[in-house]
């Protein structure tokens, strides 16, 4: 599997409540698909609904859903999630950095992210493209716009509060036939 790492580092607190934990880890991938939604070329006109918030509600092919790279529960909480598309990490950046409990480090990430791209020549469309696009889709899906607010509210009332993030590619496994068909059992 391609894609890119992304670790998150969360605030310290000795013994979070699970319905904590629990809640961020399903709002992180709600803001996952949203972004893969958001920023797909094959699902360019996904009409955001209800459906969204359902658990099997949105229509994110498996090979390109977030996947768990490592979960350190230790203090602080660690998290490691492999984004497969990079349209998706760059909306997940967005919305985690409006809820940050600091500030992200902005210039950082967009440089990583902007290295990342040339790494990968999949994908072409460049950072600041991708930020428009996105403005652009929220300003014309009413719908989109709401989810975008919800998913910010979500992860805000959560006590669990991001501090940090990091960028990292994820290199081409040397046999991905056979770890695609394991992920299948």
């Amino acid at each position: 599997m391609e894609g890119f790492v992304l670790s998150l580092q969360f605030s310290d607190e000795e013994f979070p409540l699970l319905q904590d934990v629990s809640t961020l880890l399903y709002d992180l991938t709600l803001t996952h698909d949203f972004g893969a939604l958001l920023t797909s070329y094959e699902r360019p006109y996904y009409s955001f609904g209800t459906t969204f918030w359902y658990r099997n509600g949105r229509p994110v092919p498996r090979a390109e859903k977030i996947r768990a790279a490592r979960v350190v529960k230790e203090s602080p909480l660690l998290l490691e999630v492999v984004i497969p598309s990079l349209g998706a990490l760059w909306v997940l950046l967005q919305i985690l950095e409006k809820v940050a409990d600091r500030p992200l480090v902005r210039e950082k990430l967009e440089r990583e992210v902007t290295k990342l791209r040339r790494e990968d020549a999949i994908h072409r469309q460049t950072v600041s493209d991708m930020h428009v696009d996105f403005l652009r889709r929220l300003e014309n899906d009413p719908a989109a716009l709401r989810i975008a607010e919800q998913l910010e509210q979500r992860l805000r009332r959560n006590p669990i509060k991001l501090v940090a993030a990091d960028i990292t590619t994820m290199p081409p496994a040397a046999n991905d036939e056979e770890s695609e068909a394991r992920d299948e059992f």
